[in-house]
């Protein structure tokens, strides 16, 4: 791959692996209680704006990130409107994440129902960002011979299933005791599919896109006595894509795979990884008690 592609690509994986970081150390030491009550009073304050710098640190990135393949107009043609957009939805969704932000505005214009609200438009931004970011990788991944449409789609349907929680917790007082742990564990999914995309991205050779054949070059080969066929392997996929569709999709990812991939190595990938990511799951609630 040209390396001008490569560095922005790099600097989305950077983003989105950061991202994961920050969210699963919010879960144990957030939601599960496991900061250190020995410490002075000012250090869980500070502890939780140095998360949220975390945060905007890691959107910044993937945001510089798509803006480098718009700009330069990299890889695929058809990508560069789709970069621009998950680029200025993921920078208004990472704005409206911070907090102190959030509250002052909320203080400033004295209606605190202006908070979910705003909470809501920001689950709105991430949702768009996801959906315009996915089509981008997609794009760039056709002109590359590659399909990503799994991971990509899977990301799509955990960010949305992830803003209908949202949503019935914050407008229709909907929730129970392990819903904060269930968005975590969402964000972190749609995080990982999406970083199993760009990598998938990152690592193909430029080629001829999906469904582009090949044209002859003005000699063709004539099926005489002897006809010559056409070779057809049988393809065998990614176990590597598999389980990152299976860990990070779930059901949702295992069902995805199990009904459109052709390869058995990535059927036997996202199995592989749903029950890894059972097993995760059955550690994670057990810690939760």
């Amino acid at each position: 791959m040209e390396d001008r592609i490569r560095t922005p690509l790099m600097l989305c994986i950077t983003g989105l692996a950061l991202s994961m970081v920050r969210t699963v150390v919010y879960f144990f030491f957030i939601v599960l209680g496991w900061f250190p009550n020995a410490l002075p009073s000012g250090a869980y304050e500070l502890f939780g704006h140095g998360l949220s710098l975390l945060s905007l640190v890691a959107a910044a990135l993937v945001v510089v990130g798509l803006a480098q393949m718009a700009v330069g107009k990299l890889g695929a043609p058809n990508a560069t409107l789709t970069a621009w957009v998950a680029a200025a939805a993921l920078g208004v969704s990472a704005v409206l994440d911070i907090t102190p932000l959030v509250d002052a505005l909320a203080h400033l214009l004295h209606s605190y129902a202006l908070l979910g609200v705003l909470a809501t438009f920001g689950d709105l931004a991430a949702l768009l960002s996801t959906v315009a970011f996915g089509l981008c990788l997609r794009e760039h991944a056709k002109s590359r011979g590659q399909r990503v449409d799994l991971l990509v789609f899977g990301a799509m349907g955990v960010s949305g299933v992830s803003l209908l929680v949202g949503v019935a917790v914050m407008h229709m007082g909907f929730g129970f005791r392990d819903t904060p742990s269930m968005l975590m564990l969402l964000a972190v999914c749609e995080r990982g599919l999406l970083l199993g995309a760009v990598h998938t991205v990152m690592v193909a050779r430029p080629g001829p896109a999906v469904g582009v054949g090949v044209q002859g070059g003005g000699y063709p080969i004539q099926g005489g006595a002897y006809p010559v066929q056409a070779m057809q392997s049988v393809p065998q996929g990614s176990a590597a894509l598999g389980f990152l569709a299976g860990f990070f999709g779930g059901c949702i990812g295992l069902g995805l795979v199990l009904a459109f991939a052709k390869g058995p190595a990535t059927k036997r990938g996202a199995g592989i990884g749903f029950a890894c990511q059972t097993v995760v799951g059955i550690g994670l609630r057990a810690a939760a008690h």
